[in-house]
């Protein structure tokens, strides 16, 4: 099995106002939906909360040395899991990945319960949408070591791409070494102990790579990352990226040399591009001039402009940014973080946030 294997949690759920035992109220029937979505219930009843339940039987043929981690992406805004009578922990945010372990817990037949609280909670972009599970739920099958805290970046100046890639390893100690491998289209680049708790960096030099365009379809490459034992991979990832070259001038962004002048026009997008090919046409037709984004996007969305070569200035609170930009960092079409209204901006040509600049709120206009 390649690891993680990843089990999505999409349908079907059931969602209902959040009751509490105080309060003896009918809600009739609950809706059978599917997730990730905004919620479909009216504003009175997502005042109150929300209540997503969905059944799941126990993965089949679970090795001794495997364990099953429950995953969720984000909720809107923020959201309490439960398995069964077992309170797991809290989601922070719509954009805040969270999971737990999950294995010691599983019976034949197990029910998942996320209520979605009415919390007043970050929701940078989104204050006027519904709210919900607006991002993935999943579980994955693990092997008895993997990593987390993966960022991959590749700037690039002069014709050198410089490569990147942080990450730890978890997992039970004294269980033999371990390494960790970086391709790049089949070819391997780096390959490095690693040890159990502690956070490395794998980092080198590439040439003739092709550097990420502004405004025309872009070719991708394809990095791939291994953590190997004795036995063999025992996590993998692949990162579709390109090397980035950006420069900041005082007053105006440079991307690959090419002079972007601010300040910026900032739009909102569907929740996936998958649904909106539209949208995307016009934002490439529009694609020489970046766009700020007020709410954070799925990473499907970030993939699309990838590969378009629209550019975006992505809005980020800073209590969000050290976990949140290290996992974009390999988007090469985010140029720029822009620093909320309520948050004084910090020196633009800071490189602290993943070597992208960070751009006052004021340079964004609201269109």
């Amino acid at each position: 099995m390649t690891y993680p294997h990843t089990i999505h949690l999409r349908a079907p759920w059931e969602l209902r106002p959040l009751i509490r035992e105080s309060e003896s109220i009918s809600i009739g029937q609950p809706l059978r939906i599917e997730v990730p979505g905004e919620s479909p219930l009216t504003p009175i009843d997502q005042q109150r909360g929300l209540r997503y339940s969905r059944r799941f039987n126990r993965p089949t043929g679970i090795d001794p040395h495997e364990r099953v981690w429950l995953c969720c992406d984000g909720a809107d805004p923020s959201a309490r899991v439960s398995l069964g009578e077992h309170e797991l922990g809290h989601i922070l945010g719509y954009a805040l990945p969270w999971e737990a372990d999950i294995t010691a817990l599983l019976a034949p037949h197990n029910e998942l319960i996320i209520e979605v609280l009415p919390a007043d909670a970050l929701r940078p972009g989104r204050e006027l949408r519904p709210g919900g599970l607006i991002r993935d739920v999943r579980l994955e099958v693990r092997s008895s070591h993997w990593l987390t805290q993966c960022s991959l970046s590749l700037p690039y100046q002069a014709g050198v791409t410089r490569l990147r890639f942080s990450a730890q390893v978890n997992g039970p100690p004294g269980s033999g070494p371990l390494h960790v491998a970086l391709s790049h289209d089949q070819r391997e680049l780096v390959y490095q102990p690693v040890e159990v708790g502690e956070p490395f960096i794998l980092s080198t030099d590439l040439f003739g790579l092709r550097p990420w365009s502004l405004g025309e379809p872009n070719r991708l490459g394809t990095f791939e990352v291994k953590l190997l034992s004795a036995h063999g991979a025992i996590w993998r990832r692949e990162y579709v990226t390109a090397p980035l070259g950006l420069a900041w001038e005082g007053d105006r962004l440079r991307v690959l040399g090419e002079a972007i002048a601010l300040p910026l026009p900032a739009t909102r997008f569907p929740l996936t591009p998958a649904n909106d090919t539209q949208c995307l046409a016009a934002l490439a037709a529009t694609a020489r001039r970046p766009l700020a984004s007020l709410e954070i996007l799925a990473d499907a969305w970030y993939s699309s402009f990838d590969e378009q070569g629209i550019a975006v200035a992505q809005m980020m609170p800073r209590q969000w940014a050290p976990a949140l930009c290290p996992l974009l960092a390999h988007h090469p079409s985010i140029v720029a973080w822009v620093t909320p209204p309520n948050e004084v901006a910090a020196p633009a040509a800071a490189d602290d946030w993943t070597n992208r600049p960070r751009i006052p709120f004021d340079q964004v206009v609201v269109i």
